[in-house]
């Protein structure tokens, strides 16, 4: 069991580091990331571009993303306009999908989302 439980840390902090890169590089635009969190960098970089029809079917389509990962999709695009205010692209992409996931929680309050839909409206 306790083999286990060290496996489960070492995983967990290899994915925090991952995650911190990550994170810091979307913040500063950074493009000098490991070649794996470059390439998540890409992609979200990729969606950001996408018109809201597009990634809506991409979003459907090409990946099997749940809401959990559309919301985490939609606090990067937020960490990405809060960082930097003129980016509308992120802005645009994080209301998209924040507003996305309201439709698709058919009432549930979840206020962190609503707080931001609110904010990002208001910009």
């Amino acid at each position: 069991m306790e083999f286990r439980l060290d496996y489960i840390e070492r995983e967990i902090k290899k994915l925090s580091l991952i995650l911190n890169a990550l994170i810091t590089g979307l913040k500063n635009n950074d493009n000098v990331f490991e070649p794996a969190v470059k390439a998540v960098f890409d992609e979200i970089v990729e969606i950001e571009q996408l018109e809201e029809k597009d990634l809506f079917d991409y979003l459907s389509k090409n990946k099997s993303w749940n809401s959990e990962n559309i919301k985490l999709l939609a606090d990067i695009f937020y960490e990405r306009y809060t960082s930097a205010p003129g980016n509308n692209q992120a802005r645009t992409k994080a209301l998209f999908l924040y507003q996305l996931l309201l439709k698709d929680m058919g009432g549930t309050l979840n206020l962190d989302i609503y707080n931001k839909v609110h904010l990002l409206q208001n910009h």
